[in-house]
This record gives structure tokens, C-alpha cells and sequence, in this order.
């Protein structure tokens, strides 16, 4: 039976004299007046796993490299000219033109808002990356860079615990932190929970008939994932053991109790009298078959985050009488395999699962590519039951130059934005708190050039396909495992149930046996599964 609860160089000083020449030019041009009007949307009020009221689904940007659409994302409607100021302060940043870079950006700042539409919004995030972008690849410049952009009101670009100082009022400032900003991008949006539910059925098939499970959850954050994971565990066990007790009262009562008991009590004894150690319950004795235990190894960067997950995990598994224990492995993701190897426990018996959502990519960037095959070599050595990977469906290959990485950035994220114009209203908090701590911060990631430092927080983002997952997975040793039906049949229906903003689709390749989660025809997330 199965269960739904898995429901962003150096140039010549010489230059300097220049791009002030070209501030003062562009200071005497009138400020715009351009102000941006939205009707207010009734907000879907429906399941608590999405809202939306399919207004605006479907409006596509065309932010394709060279132009191209993505393909079936929608309406092309005008985009005010944001998309080709971008490419433009784009291709000035490949080219090292730095003052005919910060002339696109003062443009885009009198037209890109964070409150505005779609196209409006995601150009301004891309501005504050390419902001940034600019000042660190221009190092010896940087302090007049920034004096620039602050004589142009755009020193807000570099500042990211900073509102813009645009915002109208307090309805588009919140002032939740990244968690909650992580906890709403789970609610309003498939991407998240569609990656927990597609693993944890998974790993549900996986350790069917399991009695000891441990999971080694990478980047574990508030443990979102495993709550329904436990409910159908619990669940499984105690409908194993009805089968069990109904198979029992099926079979004939032993003929001559009393002299078995006679006889295991003589054995008893002379067990005992030679020193030997008494017999273990065999697989077949119903409380040893019936019991169940979990075990969770999350690692994280913070520990009183992993210590609140972890309290959370095991008040949750006391309300369903479920045997649980956690381990708390602090350590960033560039440093999880040496974390692992020095503090992860192994027991003989156990089920071993690895899970990997959204992590692997941390160790992609250049400055520690070689950490991704020592690191799926360290996970190989384990001889997990299974390994789940989810990833961002995108190509960020290392001989890519800035421009044609950062046209594939604006792809991938103008259906990402087209998806949240379709799902909360215009004047959303939430969208606005989703969009600035979470989706700003990962586009500035991705457009920063290779050489950032140990601060996650200022990391250099990177991702890939999921055909050249598939190449390092296999170059470990791992080999695919398809998705069942049912697992293909429980995510569409989360989509179904849970997100009714026409856009979001499930594409499943069964050449590759991978399951992508698409807006439009647009893959945005892929998930896979894995084995020894």
C-alpha cells in the first residue's frame, strides 16, 4: 500500500577621470518620472502547500541566450527594453568597459523595481548582481565605483540588508531572515516540496521492510523533509504488523505446548551452565519486526540551527511513538567530507541513506571543483541504500564566458519570476521577502566571476545539467534508479492539488529516469535517485 503523506580586472587608472566625466553627463538628465501602478489581486486561499489565483500565469519574458525564447513559456509581451540593457552591462562587464557598464545600470535603475511587475523586478536584482560583479572585478577601482554609484542614488544595489530606499511603504518591507523567507519559498512554490516528495518516496521504497534506518541529510536547514517521511514509515511498520498478527492467528496453535516450553527452558540452562551467550530474536518474532528506529545525521553551518531542527525532529517522532535519534555535524558544504569522515557514526544493520537537496552544486565553482568526485567517492564508500540528489536545472559550464553564463542565469530565473507573477498577487510581502533574501542572493552568486572567499554568504554559485550529474554520478560508481509510477503519479498530483497556477509541469525522461519539474516546458529542478 502506499501513502500520500510524501504530500556576479583591472583597469588603468586613466579611467577614472573618464567614468566621472560620464557620471556628470548623465546627472544632467532629468530623473524618470516612471512610477508603477498594480491592481490588486484576490489572493487564492486554498491549501496551505501553494497559493494562487492564475492570473498573469503564462507571461514570458524571451530572455533566451541570443535572444531566443525559452520556449513555451507563455506570452511575449514588451519588456520596456530592461532585457537589452542587461546584455548590454553585461557585455561592458566581459569587455571591461566599466563606465559604459554603470551607464546601463543608472538606466535600469530608473526602470527596474522590486515592487514592480515580473520583468521589472527580476531586472532589478540582476542589476544589484552586476553591481556587484563590478566592483569586485574591478578591485583597484572598487572605492570609486562605489562613490559613483552612491552619487547616483544606486549605492543600495550593494547593499543587501538594505530596502531600496523606493519602497512605497511598510506592507513591501519584511522583515523576516532568510529561514522564513526559505519556509515561504516552500509554501507558495512546488520547488521545494516537490524535490522532499519525490526523495522521500524513494527512500520509502528503498528500506521497505527496514527495521533500522539512518539518513545523512546534507544541508539539513529547518528538516522540512522528514516529517511525512516518519508519518509513513510509522505508518508501513504498523500495517506490517496487522499482516503479521492476522498470519499468526491463521496458523494451527503448537500441539504439545508445555513440553516446548520444557524444552527451550532445558536448552536455557544449558546455555547457561557452559557460558554460552543466549540466542538473539530471530527476524521472524513479532516485537523485533515490529519495531522501528530512524536515525538522522543533518549537517549544517549553523549549529543552533541544527539543535532546533533537531529538537523539532524528535518532539515530532515522540507524538508518533517512533524511535529516533539525531546528529547535529556542523560544517560548511566545502568541508563536509572531512566533517563526515571525522564525526559520522555507522552501525552494523542500519539502512543507509544519503540526500542530497540542492547541495552538490556548492562544489562546482573553480576554486574547489576537484571537492565534487572526492566528495561522491566518499559517498560510494559508504554503500548507501540509496543517494538523492535535486539540483537547478542549469548549465554553468567552467569554459562559459560571463556573458553567456549570465544569459543563462536570466533564462532560467525570468521563468522563475514569471512563476511567482502567476502565483501571489502584486503587492505580496511574502513574494518580496522570497525574491530579496532568497532568489537576489542566488543570482548574485551565479554572476559573480570565480574567487570568493570561505563566506558561504559571498559564495560563488554555480550549477549544471542533470546530463553532466549524470556523467559524475556514474564516474563515481552510482548507478541511476528510474522512478516508480507511483512516484511519478504522487508528483503530479502535488502539482494538481497544491499549485493551480497554470504553468507547472512534471516532465519525466525516461531515457534518463529523471523526473524535472518545469514551468511551462522550461526544466527548472531535476531530481534523481541513486544506488551502489
Amino acid at each position: 500500500m502506499q501513502y500520500f503523506h510524501l504530500l556576479c580586472y583591472q583597469e588603468p587608472p586613466s579611467q577614472n577621470k573618464q567614468l566621472c566625466l560620464v557620471f556628470h553627463e548623465m546627472q544632467q538628465q532629468p530623473p524618470s518620472s516612471h512610477q508603477h501602478h498594480h491592481q490588486e489581486q484576490p489572493q487564492f486561499l486554498g491549501h496551505t502547500g501553494g497559493t494562487g489565483t492564475g492570473a498573469g500565469a503564462g507571461t514570458g519574458f524571451g530572455f533566451g541566450v541570443g535572444g531566443a525564447s525559452s520556449g513555451g513559456a507563455g506570452i511575449h509581451h514588451n519588456d520596456g527594453g530592461l532585457r537589452e540593457l542587461l546584455v548590454e552591462c553585461a557585455a561592458a562587464v566581459t569587455s571591461s568597459d566599466w563606465h559604459r557598464a554603470i551607464r546601463c545600470l543608472v538606466h535600469l535603475s530608473r526602470a527596474a523595481s522590486p515592487h514592480g511587475d515580473a520583468v521589472e523586478r527580476l531586472a532589478f536584482y540582476f542589476s544589484a548582481a552586476l553591481a556587484r560583479c563590478l566592483c569586485s572585478l574591478s578591485a583597484p577601482c572598487a572605492s570609486e565605483i562605489r562613490s559613483l554609484l552612491r552619487l547616483n542614488n544606486l549605492h543600495f544595489l550593494l547593499e543587501e540588508d538594505q530596502p531600496p530606499p523606493s519602497f512605497e511603504d511598510d506592507l513591501f518591507y519584511y522583515s523576516g531572515g532568510a529561514e522564513e523567507a526559505y519556509l515561504a519559498l516552500n509554501q507558495v512554490t512546488p520547488f521545494i516540496r516537490f524535490s522532499h516528495l519525490s526523495a522521500n518516496q524513494a527512500i520509502l521504497e528503498a528500506v521497505d521492510n527496514e527495521r533500522a534506518v539512518h539518513i545523512v541529510d546534507l544541508g539539513i536547514m529547518q528538516g522540512l523533509q522528514w516529517p511525512p517521511l516518519m508519518q509513513a514509515l510509522v505508518e508501513r511498520r504498523r500495517l506490517k504488523q496487522l499482516e503479521e498478527e492476522e498470519q499468526q492467528q491463521q496458523q494451527p496453535p503448537p500441539s504439545s505446548p508445555s513440553s516446548l516450553e520444557h524444552e527451550e527452558q532445558s536448552s536455557e540452562v544449558g546455555r547457561q551452565a557452559h557460558g554460552e551467550e543466549p540466542p538473539t530474536l530471530s527476524s521472524s518474532s513479532s516485537s523485533s519486526s515490529t519495531t522501528l528506529t530512524l536515525r538522522i545525521t543533518g549537517t549544517g553551518p549553523s549549529i543552533s540551527l541544527l539543535e532546533q531542527t533537531g529538537a523539532r525532529l524528535r518532539d515530532f517522532a515522540r507524538t508518533l511513538h517512533l524511535d529516533f535519534e539525531f546528529d547535529a555535524v556542523c560544517t560548511t558544504s566545502r568541508h563536509v567530507v572531512a566533517s563526515l569522515q571525522q564525526h559520522l557514526e555507522l552501525r552494523r544493520g542500519e539502512a543507509l541513506v544519503v540526500n542530497c537537496m540542492t547541495q552538490l552544486h556548492k562544489l562546482l565553482p573553480a576554486a574547489h571543483r576537484a571537492a565534487l568526485p572526492h566528495a561522491l567517492e566518499f559517498m560510494r564508500s559508504l554503500c548507501p541504500r540509496i543517494l538523492t540528489v535535486a539540483e537547478k536545472e542549469s548549465e554553468h559550464d567552467l569554459s562559459q564566458s560571463f556573458l553567456e553564463r549570465f544569459l543563462v542565469t536570466l533564462d532560467h530565473y525570468a521563468a522563475v519570476f514569471d512563476s511567482l507573477e502567476a502565483t501571489l498577487p502584486p503587492r505580496s510581502p511574502q513574494r518580496l521577502m522570497i525574491e530579496r533574501l532568497v532568489l537576489a542572493k542566488e543570482i548574485s552568486g551565479i554572476v559573480l566571476e570565480d574567487g570568493g572567499g570561505d563566506d558561504e554568504n559571498l559564495a560563488v554559485v554555480r550549477h549544471q545539467s542533470f546530463g553532466n550529474w549524470r556523467r559524475d554520478m556514474e564516474a563515481a560508481g552510482f548507478q541511476l534508479v528510474p522512478p516508480s509510477d507511483f512516484a511519478i503519479a504522487q508528483a503530479k498530483l502535488l502539482l494538481r492539488l497544491h499549485y493551480p497556477a497554470d504553468g507547472y509541469r512534471l516532465l519525466v525522461e525516461n531515457q534518463h529516469g529523471s523526473l524535472f519539474l518545469s514551468w511551462h516546458d522550461k526544466p527548472l529542478v531535476a531530481l534523481s535517485t541513486w544506488s551502489c
